[in-house]
């Protein structure tokens, strides 16, 4: 049981704006040393949204040292051997634009997304954003602290292969469909999971709502988000390929709800969306709710 766990947290919405890394090496099955660095970013714009979510401001990262400057001392923790991320689509995809930015080569690697591991080994669950998950697994942490996010992000790795009785990541990744990330000089390719085949899903009344004619993943949004409209939060949806349904239905793939409203449905108050979002997930259909800032993670641009 060896990789490394990574967690990204950006100034923006810009991939390429990280201001901070957290790193956290697991060898033999433990977690052998988690660390963190502030990162001064290309340039110091801060949306207010971000700084909600992590609170790092410019302030505090314009005297950190820039990626580039960083690398030499991160790039070897990921040197051979798998890399994890929850949400490794937003996590591998800031390291790419960060090594962009600055014209460094990228590293070879694996990658490995422990969302999807967690949607394998614990199918059912109404939500997988990574506090949800350490709360099942009993894991005190504080969110959004980029090196206690990635070591919660390695424990939850850990868990998945013991849950399962594996030693390594692709061993684990075989057992459940799910396809490694890679990483290249000149070019990557991303991680996947295939659905199961007993998966539920109803497509057959509605093929293409709000996509014209895409065909991903189907999106409903809820309560009020912090960083864009509804209305632009759904375009975003169908010019990344997916679809829009403003409703609830059994071919509703997420359910998008605002991050005031998620901390409101953790403590147990629901509007008419989430209701049937969970009624859908109790009677078989596996729609999954997310949090903006989840949400935010997915559009990898």
């Amino acid at each position: 049981m060896n990789w490394t766990a990574i967690d990204f947290e950006t100034a923006n919405a810009s991939r390429n704006s990280a201001c901070a890394i957290g790193v956290a090496v697991v060898e033999a099955g433990r977690i052998v040393q988690a660390a963190s660095w502030l990162i001064r970013p290309p340039t110091l714009d801060f949306d207010p949204f971000n700084v909600s979510i992590h609170g790092i401001t410019a302030d505090d990262v314009k005297d950190s040292p820039t990626f580039d400057e960083l690398w030499c001392e991160i790039g070897p923790s990921l040197a051979g051997k798998p890399v994890v991320a929850h949400n490794a689509s937003f996590d591998i995809s800031v390291l790419r634009h960060s090594l962009d930015e600055y014209r460094v080569p990228y590293p070879q690697l694996d990658y490995y997304c422990t969302c999807n591991f967690c949607r394998a080994v614990w199918p059912g669950q109404i939500a997988y954003r990574l506090d949800v998950m350490a709360d099942l697994l009993g894991i005190r942490f504080q969110h959004h602290d980029a090196e206690e996010d990635a070591a919660v992000c390695a424990r939850i790795a850990l868990e998945c292969c013991r849950q399962t009785g594996v030693t390594d990541l692709a061993t684990l990744a075989g057992q459940h469909m799910i396809t490694a990330g890679k990483l290249y000089p000149g070019g990557y390719s991303p991680c996947s999971r295939r659905r199961s085949v007993g998966a539920k899903r109803d497509h057959s009344r509605e093929p293409f709502p709000n996509g014209d004619g895409n065909e991903g993943p189907l999106f409903a949004i809820t309560g009020t988000l912090q960083s864009m409209t509804r209305r632009e939060a759904a375009q975003k949806v169908v010019d990344h390929g997916w679809r829009f349904k403003d409703n609830v239905t059994r071919s509703t793939d997420f359910l998008v709800v605002g991050e005031e409203d998620f901390k409101r449905f953790r403590d147990g108050k629901k509007g008419n969306k989430l209701r049937a979002a969970e009624d859908l997930l109790q009677t078989g259909y596996p729609i999954e709710i997310i949090a903006e800032d989840d949400f935010l993670r997915m559009l990898d641009v």
